[in-house]
């Protein structure tokens, strides 16, 4: 028993001198100043945040979605299919809502925000599923060489893309080439389209 008394007693007065440490540190300018400028930049990050969000809500609900099919499932019970798509101009995915909200990304709590705020309307483009990230690089890549270009020219090299990446079998080498031009992640290995 008083081998616990002395250790609160030695952790009391241990707590006891840390705050006073802490009081006094608190006087000198540079501390302060510490605290302060911790202040400002937690309330510059809300607002950062806020920005973001506010920026990727107003892409989302203005862009005129071409989507592809990012995830099928076929109910065996009733025969029915569901899928998930995804918008290869500004990457909304409806993906996200079926994440659990715990793990998903900012991205993602911003896009099943989107889809509860408004309905969805898009143009499926054919009924390809393919990876969302794979299917935005070619994307971009065509607005990139053709910053012009419209929407329905767009789709169609869209699709030669596609059909060339799933009929021209291609080297690990040539992988690592394709994915460093598209931009996409390193370890990029989603190389699956399918045709429904």
């Amino acid at each position: 028993m008083s081998e616990y008394k002395d250790k609160y007693n030695n952790l009391k007065d241990l707590m006891v001198k840390l705050t006073l440490n802490i009081k006094q540190l608190e006087t000198e300018s540079s501390v302060t100043d510490y605290i302060r400028l911790n202040k400002e930049l937690d309330e510059v990050m809300k607002d950062m945040y806020e920005t973001y969000k506010l920026m990727k809500l107003d892409e989302y609900n203005n862009c005129n979605h071409l989507c592809v099919i990012t995830d099928k499932n076929i109910d065996e019970h009733n025969g029915r299919n569901y899928y998930s798509v995804g918008c290869i101009k500004c990457g909304m995915n409806q993906k996200a809502l079926s994440k659990p909200k715990s793990i998903r990304t900012i991205d993602e709590i911003i896009m099943a925000e989107s889809f509860c705020d408004e309905s969805f309307d898009y143009t499926l483009i054919h009924d390809y599923e393919v990876d969302l990230d794979l299917a935005h690089a070619i994307y971009n890549k065509i607005k990139e060489k053709y910053p012009n270009i419209n929407d329905k020219l767009a789709t169609k090299y869209f699709e030669i893309a596609l059909d060339n990446i799933r009929e021209i079998e291609v080297n690990e080498s040539r992988k690592k080439s394709r994915i460093k031009r598209l931009g996409l992640k390193p370890n990029f290995n989603n190389w699956w389209i399918y045709e429904w």
